[in-house]
């Protein structure tokens, strides 16, 4: 079969591609058939995949006590995955993150859990990742403080079309036991895993994606996105910096963050600045672990 080029249709083929896949979403189709679709019509490959830089990751982890352990900060085993993800098949281990504390916060689901673990990962100053943004337009990327490069690429109304369609995947809400419904967000990863980026006369691979957060699209200052990627690129691209206990609170009708605990690894340990009940008597006295009053 002759490969399809996006910017060689008409706008109205480019149309009747989303409805195939919104058609096979419906049938349940497998992650392997959707990538042999998109494989077949470069559905992907016809994107305008910017340089965007992302210095800082951040992860929260809901939990009903302070961790103490780094291993309990960061990914779970590729054995210990019995769910599809947005990213992921079963058996499979991908490290999602956000480039905002507010995005990764805001996105958990569950309000059973009293605390959340923050980290904040820093990006090493010798590494250069070459992110694909997955419905991150131009928009998203210059009105975000939390991406460093900017830029001002003039996207085909086919592209435009395309990136809108990923976008309400990417962001979609899936219910617990429709986790098919993430046969295509895990094709396209897989896809773009195998894809290059041509920069300064050289190939180098996508190392992950970037794509619009599904709770915080434009909150408190600046869009926000998240990330995903194989768990590897983790240790050798960044390296983690601060670790905080937060409690999530919407105050005068706005989500903000209360930091109750603050921490850092010695070896693989957590060394928290408080005690579990100190950290309640602050927060009960409305005093942060920075020292300031909570409002």
């Amino acid at each position: 079969m002759d490969v399809i080029h996006i910017d060689d249709l008409e706008i109205d083929q480019v149309k009747v591609l989303i409805s195939i896949t919104k058609e096979m979403l419906v049938k349940k189709c497998s992650i392997d058939e959707f990538a042999t679709f998109f494989k077949e019509n470069s559905f992907i490959e016809g994107l305008v995949a910017n340089d965007i830089q992302i210095n800082h990751l951040y992860r929260a982890r809901p939990s009903k006590k302070l961790f103490s352990k780094k291993s309990d900060l960061v990914y779970p085993e590729s054995n210990k995955v019995i769910r599809k993800g947005r990213c992921n098949n079963i058996n499979e281990s991908i490290f999602y993150a956000a480039a905002s504390p507010e995005s990764t916060i805001f996105e958990i689901k569950s309000h059973e859990d009293p605390l959340i673990i923050l980290i904040k990962f820093d990006l090493i100053e010798k590494h250069k990742i070459f992110w694909f943004p997955i419905g991150v337009t131009n928009d998203i990327v210059n009105n975000s403080p939390f991406i460093a490069t900017k830029y001002n690429e003039k996207l085909s109304n086919n592209c435009k079309l395309i990136n809108k369609h990923l976008r309400e995947e990417f962001t979609k809400n899936v219910k617990s036991g429709n986790e098919d419904e993430y046969n295509i967000t895990i094709a396209i990863y897989k896809f773009i895993s195998e894809m290059k980026m041509l920069y300064d006369g050289k190939e180098y691979p996508y190392r992950g994606i970037v794509y619009p957060s599904n709770e915080t699209i434009k909150t408190n200052g600046g869009f926000h996105v998240n990330v995903a990627f194989n768990p590897d690129i983790l240790e050798d691209c960044y390296k983690m910096d601060k670790i905080f206990a937060c409690v999530p609170n919407n105050i005068n009708n706005k989500n903000v963050i209360l930091f109750i605990n603050e921490g850092y690894i010695e070896k693989d340990n957590i060394i928290w600045r408080y005690s579990p009940s100190e950290s309640c008597k602050r927060y009960n006295l409305g005093i942060d672990c920075f020292g300031n009053k909570i409002n």
